[in-house]
């Protein structure tokens, strides 16, 4: 399986430029120097990335009102490098919205496989649905310059983002794709011989094998792996979203694990359209065959 803990995903790297104590003291009575000043102490030196994401945001955010304010008073070279310093934190906007969700402890939460599946997908709701499309919106206001947010609402939505059921989509996967090939080896098997249903004459085994696919696979396998693909088409989209957003960024082993993820993912359809296919075909000469 896709494990994104083997990716080892490493935060990107982005400038942290500041200006010198006196240029921080002549910004008094603009509101950002008390965000220049959380990011230089202590705390802010040791922020999470989400955390120092909220404190760029809130910078780009309050910037341009200091640099009117300045420029107003004639102080035209701090103005000057606060416009270089917020140009800067722009262009580093998606790495930092990369280090924030998609490297972050949440999303790994997100994507770790359980050891075992109980009776997943039954106990999900659309709750993780929402969380990813409203973490995907944000991304999209801020890299369109709407840089204002709520600090509590995102810092929420990581929380809740943790408690996703992404690693149980992939163990889900991983579970019907080893089912499957064996069962498409078990009717493999079968077809290598006589046919089953030839001149009029049926197999005992076709009996057994339609029992078996009408009881089992139509009743309890196919139900299952409808509910798995519908939980992917809910889930994926605004990942993939977001991803498609922050592609510019996204660093090699990230990419990596994405197309093994997606490969294994694409399997919860192909594979059970694979089993039908080889069941239409063992049983193609027989009255009877049952349908996909």
């Amino acid at each position: 399986m896709a494990r994104i803990s083997a990716a080892q995903l490493a935060p990107l790297p982005v400038t942290r430029s500041n200006i010198d104590v006196l240029d921080f003291l002549s910004l008094s009575g603009c509101a950002l120097q008390v965000n220049l000043g959380r990011r230089n102490s202590s705390l802010g030196r040791t922020a999470s990335a989400s955390q120092r994401l909220l404190l760029d945001l809130e910078f780009l955010d309050l910037v341009p009102d200091c640099i009117t304010q300045l420029r107003a008073t004639d102080d035209e070279a701090l103005a000057e490098q606060l416009s270089i310093m917020a140009q800067t934190r722009r262009n580093e906007l998606p790495a930092s919205i990369y280090n924030a969700i998609l490297a972050g402890p949440e999303f790994q939460q997100f994507w770790q496989i359980p050891a075992a599946l109980s009776d997943y997908p039954k106990r999900t709701n659309s709750q993780i649905a929402d969380t990813l499309l409203r973490l995907d919106a944000l991304t999209a206001h801020w890299l369109a310059g709407n840089y204002r947010t709520d600090n509590h609402e995102f810092e929420r939505l990581l929380a809740e983002m943790r408690a996703g059921d992404g690693g149980s989509l992939m163990r889900a996967a991983s579970t019907q794709t080893f089912m499957l090939a064996q069962a498409d080896a078990m009717l493999a098997a079968a077809n290598s011989g006589a046919p089953l249903c030839a001149q009029a004459v049926v197999s005992p085994q076709v009996e057994i094998i339609r029992n078996v696919v009408g009881r089992f696979f139509a009743e309890d396998v196919q139900r299952w792996l409808a509910d798995i693909a519908k939980r992917r088409h809910l889930l994926m989209p605004p990942i993939t979203a977001l991803e498609a957003r922050l592609n510019a960024v996204l660093p090699p082993q990230y990419r990596d694990w994405q197309s093994e993820r997606d490969a294994q993912l694409t399997q919860i359809g192909d594979a059970s359209r694979r089993h039908v296919s080889a069941i239409q075909q063992l049983l193609r000469d027989c009255p009877g065959m049952p349908s996909a």
